[in-house]
């Protein structure tokens, strides 16, 4: 019974751990849409292109 008891404790303690190392783990990423934290790129294009597929009865077109 005692035997069980500290297995049980030690169950214990190690879960009430587990929460704590999870929040120190989230403070050290930045948070989402932190953009000081983001790199600068050196060279973008003025314009992007975005296509879009579109089916036609059968044929596919792409535009874009």
């Amino acid at each position: 019974m005692r035997k069980v008891f500290r297995i049980v404790v030690a169950l214990l303690i190690i879960a009430s751990m587990i929460p704590a190392t999870l929040v120190v783990a989230q403070d050290e990423r930045p948070p989402l849409g932190f953009w000081e934290e983001c790199a600068t790129p050196d060279a973008l294009p003025e314009t992007v292109d975005v296509g879009a597929i579109f089916t036609l009865t059968g044929a596919i077109a792409t535009i874009g």
